[in-house]
């Protein structure tokens, strides 16, 4: 099994090649291009690297947010142009759990925060699994930062350790700091963005529990977009 993986919610994007759930190939994109002009070369260049052809390609895995609008877009319809070329299924994967991947084995709350701008952040509460795939807690949501520092201090939640990652964390590191009060952890900067790889890996998870491919692939948003429409990609 074949994946191909697109991650663009951020700055800095990344192409991934997972094989039987190996990662054969992994490309980060540089910030001074936009997505668009440098999304399909990077791919031919995977694909040329690893000595795959695309046709070879099982399944397309693609984040869908939360994260930038026009990045979304860009690896969605990317994603959909492949997909109808080679006849091939794809899946979406959320944006914050590919990022909560991160933190796989830490012992706590595992907490994804996109700077969503307007002084809020896209954010969700995970927990671990043992090293297995991060559950969400409650839902993804947008919301001032002060609001998710409240949601860490309800019962339940108020003495586990908390690590937080993401371009968000570094906007709001003082805040977070003074609420958590020792508790909260920061992920090292290698661990600030998400990965394709690790969307791939999500995607090969679901394969396992047989999930089947999306028929329908819309961008997660969860703050409503100025334009917003379904892109449809090919399920066989």
């Amino acid at each position: 099994m074949k994946i191909l993986a697109l991650e663009t919610s951020t700055l800095t994007g990344s192409v991934a090649l997972l094989e039987d759930g190996v990662i054969r190939g992994e490309m980060t994109l540089s910030v001074s291009v936009v997505h668009s002009e440098r999304l399909l070369p990077a791919v031919e260049r995977l694909l040329t690297d690893a000595a795959t052809p695309p046709e070879s390609i099982d399944l397309f895995a693609v984040a869908v947010g939360p994260g930038s609008f026009t990045g979304l877009r860009i690896a969605i319809a990317t994603v959909q142009g492949l997909c109808a070329a080679l006849d091939k299924p794809a899946m979406g994967i959320s944006t914050l759990q590919a990022l909560a991947c991160h933190g796989l084995f830490f012992p706590g709350l595992v907490v994804p925060m996109l700077d969503a701008r307007r002084g809020e952040v896209y954010a969700g509460i995970y927990r671990n699994q043992g090293g297995k795939v991060p559950q969400i807690f409650g839902e993804e949501l947008v919301l001032p930062p002060e609001a998710l520092l409240q949601r860490l201090s309800d019962p339940g939640l108020a003495g586990a350790k908390v690590l937080v990652l993401g371009e968000g964390s570094q906007v709001y590191r003082d805040q977070i700091n003074q609420a958590l009060k020792g508790r909260g952890f920061f992920a090292p900067a290698p661990f600030q963005s998400p990965r394709a790889a690790y969307v791939a890996h999500l995607a090969w998870e679901q394969h396992k529990k047989g999930v089947a491919p999306d028929s329908l692939i819309l961008p997660r948003y969860v703050r409503p977009a100025e334009v917003s429409y379904p892109i449809r990609v090919v399920q066989k």
